[in-house]
């Protein structure tokens, strides 16, 4: 089978569309600027307390298994153990995501969203609140602050993604739902919330005001 000749300058244009279809590939690409991330860092407090829960764990299963003489208790107890830990594990907060729409709060597992438009407030809140909380499904220490907590304050169910009490934000949506987080950069975060829930509201106002105006034209 004989060669293909390809001139010098065939050769030099292949090189230069590649080269621009590189830089569509490129610039396309850059236009999708991800959303900032704001990690969770865990207290001292939050990693001794996990500390102190799996070495208690590791002590009651070998007791369990030096003393029931060869039961099924100790296998029992392990088994509960091991599920208890893992829904706590697969719950622990990881790193909140301001998004182009949304705060999204990721765990392990799961994310909670909360859309900029939805949002009341969000400001600093003391530690001392917490101890208002009390949990009803989830962590107080393990792994963090997680879950739905009561407040005798006010009377009401509230969600914590939490990790160090001494960084707390409180956010109010429209729903009167209340979450808790944790931010250790908590005048970046907040600032930059601001600054996404205006521009979420202004879109939302102007996508009001073009709907009224078409249902006006229409009539």
């Amino acid at each position: 089978m004989g060669r293909v000749k390809v001139s010098k300058a065939e050769k030099i244009k292949v090189k230069q569309g590649v080269e621009d279809d590189g830089d569509k590939v490129s610039s396309s690409s850059s236009d999708k600027v991800p959303g900032s991330i704001y990690k969770f860092r865990r207290s001292n407090r939050s990693i001794y307390f996990t500390i102190a829960v799996l070495i208690l764990g590791i002590l009651g299963f070998l007791f369990l298994l030096t003393s029931s003489s060869g039961t099924y208790l100790s296998a029992w107890y392990l088994s509960l153990v091991i599920a208890l830990l893992l829904t706590f594990i697969l719950s622990f907060p990881r790193h909140i995501e301001l998004s182009d729409n949304y705060i999204d709060i990721h765990c392990v597992l799961e994310v909670t969203s909360i859309a900029y438009d939805d949002i009341v407030r969000a400001c600093k809140i003391r530690p001392y609140v917490v101890k208002y909380h009390f949990p009803i499904m989830g962590s107080y220490g393990f792994g963090g602050y997680f879950g739905y907590y009561f407040n005798i304050r006010q009377l009401k169910v509230v969600r914590f993604h939490a990790t160090n009490l001494k960084s707390l934000i409180a956010i109010e949506d429209v729903y009167s739902d209340i979450y808790i987080i944790s931010c250790e950069d908590r005048d970046v975060f907040l600032s930059e919330l601001a600054s996404r829930r205006a521009t979420a509201i202004e879109l939302k106002n102007s996508d009001v005001d073009s709907v009224d105006s078409d249902i006006n034209e229409s009539i």
